[in-house]
């Protein structure tokens, strides 16, 4: 560590190594803000977002990597958990022929995170316009959806894993 500043000792060009053990233990590292998150987030899971607003953060992980962690996380489930159609998520189109279907299924699995990410600002503005006397600021409105988009990846990251616990990869 720099005696001055107190930053890290590094070399001043990263190379791939680097960048590879900062991206390891940024998203892996197990500490007690990520265990209190989730706990939380779980138990309570307007608190967190509550305590954001009102400045408590440090007891917290950050609300983009709360929600990037969980939404990698749910769609790695996605794709591993098997269900006898090649992945957890499954588009019926009836109306459609065979490779329009498959087409279809795949244009939704791919465009799915990209929706789910756009969502979380529109989502923030219909709260913001029920809930503005409230809240008026719109960026607390932002931290709530990008909560509540990260319990519901929670929950469907739960919801898959039960499914494929159940008879034939499927719980229903």
């Amino acid at each position: 560590y720099c005696h001055e500043c107190g930053q890290k000792a590094r070399e001043p060009t990263p190379g791939i190594r680097d960048f590879l053990h900062d991206a390891i233990h940024e998203s892996l590292h197990l500490d007690g803000k990520i265990l209190n998150t989730v706990k939380v987030l779980v138990t309570q899971p307007g608190q967190i977002t509550k305590d954001f607003v009102a400045g408590r953060r440090a007891r917290y992980i950050s609300p983009l990597r709360l929600y990037l962690t969980f939404s990698v996380l749910f769609f790695l489930v996605a794709a591993v958990v098997p269900n006898g159609q090649g992945g957890f998520i499954n588009i019926n189109a009836d109306n459609l022929d065979a490779a329009s279907a498959a087409d279809f299924a795949d244009s939704i699995r791919t465009g799915l995170p990209r929706v789910a990410f756009i969502m979380m600002p529109v989502f923030a503005m219909l709260t913001r316009g029920l809930y503005r006397r409230r809240q008026p600021y719109y960026c607390a409105h932002l931290y709530y959806s990008i909560h509540f988009h990260t319990f519901m990846f929670f929950l469907f990251t739960l919801f898959a894993l039960v499914s494929a616990a159940g008879p034939n990869g499927r719980l229903i």
